[in-house]
């Protein structure tokens, strides 16, 4: 599966695949670690 992510500064991630088109939105909480992680969404 190809996934199409980009990343709006700070703010909301917005994803892309075939099924569809995600919008993710950060978390509070720090994210910490590699991104994907405290993204606030499962794909």
């Amino acid at each position: 599966m190809s996934l199409a992510v980009v990343a709006r500064g700070r703010g909301a991630v917005e994803a892309e695949n075939e099924t569809g088109r995600y919008r993710i939105e950060p978390r509070d909480e720090p994210t910490g670690g590699s991104a994907g992680q405290g993204v606030g969404a499962d794909f």
